[in-house]
């Protein structure tokens, strides 16, 4: 599979097998995997978010020219994207994944580690039948 979906992502695609642990486990170890192989900015998106376009990420890019970090906020009260110019140990600690709170919880560690936080505008990301229908413009899917 790795084969197909390399050349369709771009020719720099790496595939990593994820750490054990939690969800901010798994993500401290992409971020720190990222950063050891070079990586200038790192951006973290949510694969349930189908509004998030280029215009979005270049937003989150400008904001990283000036903050530390570029949240973008989803309804919910979690995030569609984090973006990152460096790694932050303790960012993804003591937070409820999967909770309304997870975005609360970030915006705490960031501010007890004094990060600059850029914020972009908020986006709903998919969590049930109607955040489905509600995101349904944004897909294009065929039979």
């Amino acid at each position: 599979m790795e084969l197909w979906l390399k050349p369709r992502l771009c020719a720099s695609a790496r595939f990593v097998p994820q750490c054990d642990g939690d969800l901010g486990q798994r993500l401290a170890a992409a971020v720190r995997f990222e950063f050891q192989w070079g990586a200038k900015r790192v951006f973290l998106v949510g694969g349930d978010c189908p509004s998030i376009c280029h215009d979005y990420f270049a937003d989150a890019d400008k904001h990283l020219d000036e903050a530390d970090l570029a949240i973008g906020p989803a309804t919910d009260g979690g995030y569609v994207l984090l973006g990152l110019k460096d790694q932050h140990p303790g960012l993804f600690e003591n937070i409820a994944w999967g909770t309304s709170t997870v975005l609360e919880q970030t915006l705490e560690n960031a501010s007890r580690g004094s990060l600059s936080i850029g914020l972009l505008p908020t986006l709903e990301d998919i969590d049930d039948a109607a955040s489905l229908r509600r995101q349904s413009r944004f897909l294009s899917i065929s039979s």
